[in-house]
């Protein structure tokens, strides 16, 4: 199954965030979360298979959300955990509108 992906900017933040849809479910690329929180790591605790196309990682987008909420709690990366939350809000209908763009939706 051919998956496209959409390199889309967030209007507020301005950063670029890679977007997938995969069997339904909206996916953020992890390089792009690592852009927004530069020390932004997979819990030690969590196992998860990423989502690869064209060599680029992808996590979804609830996953992504759940991995964000301790960040939120820290002091010093408080305010980049708000711009990733709010990014990851906002992701899901922007692929939704980037798919219906094209033709896919």
């Amino acid at each position: 199954m051919l998956t496209k992906t959409h390199r889309i900017v967030e209007p507020v933040s301005g950063h670029r965030v890679g977007l997938a849809r995969y069997r339904g479910t909206a996916h953020v690329e992890v390089g792009d979360l690592a852009s927004i929180i530069p020390r932004f790591m997979v819990p030690g605790d969590q196992v998860y298979r990423f989502l690869t196309i064209g060599g680029r990682r992808f996590v979804s987008v609830h996953i992504a959300r759940r991995w964000a909420k301790p960040w939120k709690e820290s002091h010093e990366m408080g305010a980049q955990a708000n711009t990733l939350l709010r990014i990851l809000d906002w992701a899901e209908p922007a692929l939704k509108e980037a798919e219906a763009s094209n033709g896919k939706a």
